[in-house]
């Protein structure tokens, strides 16, 4: 419960991983039925990026800051951009400067239909009171103090049966990857045919790699996973910083590879911090 999202807000990880969640939400909303947003992980929702933690390592400034002035995106990633852009102007940031940053709840709630609905957990105790906090006053958000794997149990399969299911744990623990492989293989069991994102950090290559195979010894349903990379992966002896993300999804709405590629694409020339930035899109398990 130590880590804290405000130190990596807007970073390349959250660029890319945002991009694609307003993609995936803008699919879910091409049926009428409304569904259900479970974010497990949703920190606080909204981030100060002139904060003294934020500017302690000031992450964003190669992440949403390189984007921010952009006016040439496809529309793929000028959704997401213009959803940043919007949200900070209305939370009072200047203009042309981005200062607040929404996070993963606050982007999905801002795109909600009156169908729609959002379930969100955090267990730390701090950013808890903060996140409900940030949301007062929303209707169709219920907010809960839970471990992530016990919410996936708590919130599925949903009334609507219908979800979008964002897990992004911070992978601090050395058994999360463990308890992500548990909590997934339970929550198909108990609602197969949600729409699952999973992200998960990219240090070497080896072992995301190794994060794709064992997602493989689930009984998956359709599965691709996209990566994008944005520096070189340091030698073996060498501490591991973040080089990349990747997001696994499962039941990935109809055509959404298409828009993955338009994504990974785009942002790959705009975040590369050097030559080796690189993307990949992998079928786990293709469409039958």
């Amino acid at each position: 419960m130590n880590y804290r999202h405000i130190f990596h807000a807007g970073n390349f990880g959250d660029v890319f991983k945002h991009a694609v969640l307003v993609a995936l939400v803008r699919a879910m909303q091409r049926k009428e039925k409304g569904f259900l947003f479970v974010d497990t992980h949703a920190g606080i929702g909204t981030y100060d990026l002139t904060s003294s933690r934020a500017e302690r390592t000031a992450e964003y400034v190669d992440g949403i800051g390189r984007l921010w002035p952009r006016e040439d995106l496809p529309p793929a990633v000028a959704d997401y951009v213009e959803q940043v852009r919007a949200f900070n102007a209305e939370a009072g940031g200047p203009a042309g400067q981005v200062r607040h940053y929404p996070g993963s709840p606050m982007l999905a709630a801002r795109l909600m239909r009156p169908q729609d609905a959002l379930a969100l957990s955090e267990l730390h105790p701090d950013d808890f009171i903060t996140l409900r906090d940030n949301f007062a006053g929303w209707r169709r958000v219920a907010i809960q103090r839970l471990d992530a794997y016990t919410a996936l149990k708590a919130y599925l399969p949903p009334p609507q049966r219908r979800a979008l299911v964002l897990i992004d744990p911070p992978y601090e623990d050395a058994r999360e990857v463990d308890r992500l492989h548990a909590g997934l293989e339970a929550a198909l069991e108990r609602f197969p045919t949600g729409v699952y994102a999973i992200w998960y950090p990219i240090k070497r290559m080896r072992e995301a790699i190794a994060f794709r195979e064992r997602l493989q010894t689930l009984p998956l349903p359709a599965a691709v996973t996209a990566e994008l990379t944005v520096r070189s992966e340091p030698a073996d002896d060498a501490p591991a910083p973040l080089i990349g993300s990747g997001l696994a999804l499962l039941n990935p709405p109809w055509q959404i590879e298409q828009t993955l590629t338009t994504i990974l694409e785009t942002l790959r020339p705009i975040l590369a911090q050097d030559e080796a930035a690189r993307t990949a899109l992998v079928w786990l398990r293709e469409r039958t």
